[in-house]
């Protein structure tokens, strides 16, 4: 309700603004300025903005104390007119109406001030966005007057020092003692020439906490000059590298040797006109999207950096923005210059004039791409996550002091498991029927803390029921954001379901795959060929009947075990597969502190990173020791088997041989022994022929025998010398040709057969 002006106003006066036109203009400025007579705290006057501001008729200002109209009470009334630094208050709005807005007093002629108010709705909405974002990536903010060394500091700033919050924050020589020694000297230094000229300044160092723990954080500020030209304030914020540096330390271990140095307040803010559509933005997006000398972009600019999957959507969600008001949250991949895909979690508000009409839309961003790459490592690594922008998002709550209901973007709804449309339980059914009932009154206990101010936030992880009966466990960070009496509870939640499963599931298979190692009597050991550090478990001491040492076996006292033989052998397979990176096998003996010598076998692989790089090998040793005894025998066996089945077929060859020469000597006597003088000369004389060449035949292969020393093909050794074969027949065969001479038959081829008798007894005794 605009009025028009008083034709005189006794404060303005005062101060030698009688002028009716200086007045005039000072009514119909925009702002909303009043005077205020300090002491009392009673309103002396008060322009047309001020009066629309806070809904009261002009005439009715003069005399109304502030306190009556914003939530401050005259103390720190005072304390606002002497500091001069503007203060975020409540308003009462004349029609019963809350407000937000901001205060600043600045002391005039006399007891005056001239108190100057701003409505801080949109502001506020950005502050909560600021705030969750602070919480998110462990940020703190401050200021500090570098002529008075007065400053503020928010609540992250005091947890960072580890000291109680306060209005006034620390001296810089005591906030100082809190840094970790090596570090305090560098950044007096820095700091106290930051103080001397404007500028970006920047300084990484760490605070010891109370319990003894290192904190590393990133500061950075800027100092700017004064009316005069000379440095007068200086701003800043303070970010939480400690999780950071952790991880990236942990990853050294690893196959990728990646370093992990995530920036957590690399946070994007813009402002989109939805007059023109340029979007502009802070000086964090070359660090996001690559952009540097351009900041803003056009509309199909935009198109061209968002993902074509997420580019209907993030529309979408805008235009949801500007229908209802609401602050809507998404993931969105943004394209960098270099051609990556950056992942950026992202909250979007309508901003709007005076008529409530959205004139501009304003976000705020983070980039969350190592975060979201290395979930998607892990899931992908252990087969068992599932990688969605559904299941990493984020859902935000908030919920005002004295309220029933939360209000919850729509991933706190999914977490959930709530229909879209539904309505949301109040906090008490949500403590009483959605907590799990074991989880209760850790929750409730915290939920309560909180609310009563004895905690400033909580981090819990607990167990939640869907209307579907469906367990999921979750991670709940919340806060409390006092704006002037006003307090809203904000909170975020993680659903961590899957990421539990699959760590269980992981430490099963380890669980089995030790199990396994240890059953088989594998030892295992790991080359890091980065540090030349090598690891040796448990049974690769066993395996060499060693106790377990810190550190595995030097070069020279593993070359000292290996036998003399083996070490070339050694030596070469492993410098072969290292150079060639190649799979390696190899066996060697190990001498065993007994002075025994044990057969091992070793295998190894070549590692690499996700580049293709080789950075280690990862090998098995295993004693083979009863497989080299066996399989020795084995070859015993073999070699006696084909001794026995050479001897069995020489015998029986030479059975065959000598029998038949020998049956015919034996046949043809007995045919003359039978016959007597009966048989013709003629008859007699061919009789007597084949036993003489029966007889040399048979005295020829015995003389091979004879001369015979080993057999090819076998080791079988035959000697038939002892029998005295060869008299034998030698003396047969004169026996034979004094037959054919001499007219004594029958006593000569009875000393024949007694002679051939004889052959064929020894000759059994050899052949069976």
């Amino acid at each position: 309700m605009s009025q028009a002006p008083a034709t005189t106003s006794p404060a303005l006066s005062s101060l030698g603004l009688g002028d009716a036109a200086l007045q005039a203009w000072l009514d119909q400025m925009p702002n909303a300025l009043a005077l205020v007579e300090a002491p009392s705290g009673l309103i002396q006057w008060a322009n047309a903005a001020f009066a629309n501001a806070t809904g009261h008729a002009r005439a009715d200002l003069p005399g109304q104390p502030v306190n009556a109209l914003f939530d401050l009470d005259l103390p720190a009334f005072a304390s606002l007119g002497k500091s001069g630094l503007p203060r975020d208050v409540g308003l009462h709005h004349a029609d019963g109406r809350a407000g937000h807005g901001r205060l600043q007093c600045q002391p005039l002629q006399g007891s005056l001030c001239a108190m100057t108010w701003w409505p801080t709705d949109e502001l506020r909405q950005m502050q909560e966005l600021l705030a969750l974002s602070q919480t998110f990536g462990r940020l703190g903010v401050w200021t500090r007057d570098v002529r008075t060394q007065q400053g503020q500091w928010d609540g992250h700033m005091f947890r960072f020092f580890g000291l109680a919050p306060s209005s006034q924050p620390p001296s810089f020589d005591l906030a100082l003692q809190a840094v970790v020694e090596e570090d305090r000297e560098p950044l007096q230094q820095v700091f106290n020439e930051s103080m001397k000229q404007a500028g970006h300044y920047s300084r990484r160092y760490r605070l010891r906490r109370a319990d003894g723990s290192i904190c590393h954080v990133h500061s950075q500020w800027e100092v700017r000059n004064g009316n005069d030209g000379r440095p007068q304030r200086a701003i800043g914020v303070l970010v939480d590298d400690t999780e950071t540096i952790a991880r990236a330390q942990s990853h050294t271990q690893t196959a990728t040797q990646l370093q992990l140095a995530v920036e957590l307040g690399n946070i994007l803010y813009w402002r989109t006109d939805l007059a023109s559509g340029e979007m502009k933005f802070n000086d964090r997006a070359p660090a996001i999207i690559g952009r540097t000398g351009q900041p803003a972009l056009l509309p199909d600019e935009l198109r061209q950096i968002v993902h074509p999957d997420d580019l209907a959507e993030y529309l979408a969600k805008g235009r949801d923005t500007m229908r209802d008001g609401r602050p809507v949250d998404m993931e969105v991949r943004l394209r960098h210059a270099d051609g990556a895909w950056r992942y950026v979690l992202t909250r979007r508000v309508a901003q709007h004039d005076g008529q409530g009409r959205a004139v501009a839309i304003l976000g705020v961003g983070l980039d969350i791409t190592e975060r979201a790459q290395e979930s998607r490592r892990a899931a992908v690594l252990a087969q068992r996550v599932e990688i969605a922008t559904q299941a990493a998002a984020i859902g935000f709550v908030s919920i005002e002091a004295g309220a029933e209901r939360p209000n919850s973007n729509a991933q706190m709804r999914h977490i959930h498991g709530l229909a879209p449309g539904s309505v949301e339980p109040t906090v008490r059914d949500w403590l009483k029927h959605v907590v799990h009932a074991d989880d209760r009154a850790r929750v409730r206990k915290a939920v309560a803390n909180l609310a009563q101010g004895m905690a400033p936030e909580f981090d819990i992880d607990f167990r939640l029921h869907r209307p579907s009966g469906e367990l999921r466990h979750v991670r709940f960070h919340g806060r409390a954001d006092n704006q002037g009496e006003q307090t809203v509870f904000l909170g975020v939640m993680i659903d961590e379901t899957e990421a539990r499963a699959a760590e269980r599931a992981l430490h099963v298979a380890n669980e089995r795959a030790a199990l396994a190692v240890r059953s088989t009597g594998l030892g295992t050991w790991e080359l890091d060929l980065r540090s030349g550090t090598t690891f040796w478990d448990e049974q690769m001491w066993q395996l060499r009947g060693l106790a377990p040492r810190p550190t595995p076996l030097n070069e020279d006292e593993r070359r000292d075990l290996t036998h003399p033989d083996d070490r070339a052998v050694v030596d070469a397979s492993l410098a072969r597969a290292i150079a060639e990176a190649s799979p390696a096998y190899y066996e060697f003996r190990s001498r065993l502190p007994d002075g025994q010598w044990r057969w091992l076998a070793s295998r190894s692989l070549a590692q690499r990173d996700e580049q293709g790089h080789v950075i280690g090998r990862l090998g098995v040793n295993w004693d083979i020791t009863d497989t080299k005894t066996a399989e020795r025998a084995r070859q015993e066996r073999a070699a006696a088997e084909r001794d026995s089945l050479a001897k069995s077929q020489f015998l029986a060859r030479m059975s065959h041989e000598l029998r038949t020469p020998l049956n015919a000597v034996l046949g043809f006597t007995q045919m003359l022994q039978n016959d007597g003088e009966r048989a013709s000369a003629e008859t007699r004389k061919r009789r007597l022929d084949h036993i003489r060449s029966a007889g040399q035949h048979l005295l020829s292969l015995i003389n091979d025998v004879l001369d015979l020393s080993s057999l090819e093909g076998g080791e079988v050794r035959v000697r038939l010398g002892p029998v005295a074969l060869g008299p034998l027949v030698e003396a047969t065969l004169p026996l034979v040709e004094r037959l054919a001479r001499e007219r004594k038959v029958e006593l000569r081829v009875g000393d024949v057969a007694g002679a051939a008798h004889a052959v064929a007894s020894r000759l059994r005794q050899v052949l069976l």
